[in-house]
């Protein structure tokens, strides 16, 4: 699914930060106290709160989270309630339909798009049962971050993910993608899809911190 660019922060006007007089003003950034880029966009919401989680997980060179939310923007603009048979937002995730198109079977939902393999269980399935058994809102940027958490297709590639030094890279496929490069975390992780502006999106999610 495509999306918009991200855009850098350009902050907010705050007061009594700054010494002097109440008139005296200073522009925050989209930078955390500490000096780290938080992501944050005014295009996408959820931005932050993402890569809030994925530095929890132990993720920290900008390179890898920028390849993450890359890869997210193109699967669902990192909107939870991304219905891949509406090509947009559902109401709900469980009003979400499975879709026949010709001979694919659109069943994606959520912030990766989860996903069966046609009419038949896969991650769509395991992600529902998840919420339900756990008595969890599907609809909740929380419950789809801790679904995604104890996935094995995540936990395979969390140490990939957390190792600093790599590049970015360009070729978003198994196929291509090379062994020191962050786009061949992703590609175990997402599994097979459109690669679409993937590789565009994390380039502006990297530069938006630089």
């Amino acid at each position: 699914m495509a999306s918009a660019s991200p855009q850098r922060n350009v902050g907010t006007i705050v007061t009594g930060l700054c010494p002097g007089g109440s008139n005296y003003k200073c522009c925050r950034d989209g930078s955390s106290p500490s000096g780290e880029c938080t992501f944050a966009s005014s295009r996408f919401a959820n931005s932050a709160t993402i890569a809030a989680f994925f530095r929890g997980q132990g993720i920290t060179d900008l390179k890898a989270l920028a390849v993450i939310l890359g890869n997210l923007q193109q699967e669902s603009s990192l909107n939870p309630l991304a219905c891949e048979a509406y090509g947009g937002p559902a109401s709900s995730l469980y009003n979400c339909p499975i879709k026949l198109s010709g001979s694919y079977y659109m069943t994606g939902v959520g912030l990766l798009q989860w996903s069966d393999p046609g009419n038949l269980p896969g991650r769509r399935t395991n992600f529902f049962n998840y919420c339900k058994t756990n008595r969890l809102n599907p609809d909740s940027v929380a419950t789809q971050l801790a679904f995604l958490a104890q996935e094995s297709q995540w936990q395979k590639v969390l140490p990939c993910f957390q190792t600093k030094g790599k590049e970015m890279g360009t070729v978003w496929n198994n196929a291509g993608a090379t062994d020191n490069t962050y786009w061949k975390c992703a590609a175990r992780w997402t599994g097979w899809g459109t690669a679409g502006s993937r590789a565009t999106y994390a380039t502006q999610w990297y530069n938006s911190c630089q």
